[in-house]
């Protein structure tokens, strides 16, 4: 089973890139997590784990299984017998093309 999303930001990857991988900041701008708490220290890269509690769930640690600096990261968690890969990519955009 997969799922995907995307959305366009006005950004420079560089930016975007920064936010998002500032994961303790991530519940105070997405309704779906409670908290996030980093399990180390140091700059978010590969091994780096996370706490996160999501209403209706219990908490999970996702831990960071490769990453591509300003390009994508993709990390699991495991709980009840289930592993879940979530895969965060960027991308620039072409703004030269016309939109329909």
């Amino acid at each position: 089973m997969g799922y995907a999303a995307s959305i366009d930001i006005n950004a420079p990857v560089e930016r975007v890139w920064s936010v998002m991988t500032d994961v303790e900041g991530w519940h105070e701008w997405t309704a779906s997590m409670t908290s996030v708490e980093r399990l180390d220290q140091g700059p978010f890269g590969e091994g780096s784990r996370a706490r996160i509690k999501q209403p209706g769930f219990a908490p999970m640690v996702w831990t960071v299984t490769n990453i591509q600096p300003n390009r994508s990261f993709t990390w699991t968690a495991g709980a009840l017998g289930l592993l879940t890969t979530v895969v965060a990519r960027l991308s620039q955009l072409d703004l030269t093309r016309q939109r329909d």
